[in-house]
C-alpha cells in the first residue's frame, strides 16, 4: 500500500502496477506447487516416508557431499 501511495504520487497510470501484482501473484501460485512440504511438518503427522523425500530433497538443493550422507532414521518411527 506504501509502494502504491508512492507511485501515484509521481505517475497515474495505474496499469504498471497491476502488472506487476499479477505476475507476482501468479509466481507465488506456481511456487507453492513447487517448493515441497517442511520435513517437521511431515514428523509432526507421523508421515515419514514423505519427510525422508523432503530432506532428500533438501539434501539435493544444497548439494552436500555424498559422502556424508546418512540414513535417515526417526526414533519415533519404531
Amino acid at each position: 500500500m506504501i509502494t502504491q501511495s508512492i507511485f501515484y504520487a509521481s505517475e497515474r497510470n495505474w496499469v504498471p502496477v497491476h502488472v506487476f501484482g499479477l505476475f507476482y501473484s501468479c509466481l507465488m501460485c506456481i511456487a507453492v506447487f513447487v517448493i515441497p512440504e517442511s520435513p517437521k511438518w511431515y514428523y509432526a503427522k507421523k508421515r515419514y516416508i514423505e519427510a525422508r523425500k523432503s530432506l532428500t530433497f533438501l539434501e539435493m538443493f544444497n548439494k552436500s557431499d555424498k559422502e556424508n550422507v546418512i540414513s535417515i532414521e526417526f526414533d519415533t518411527e519404531l
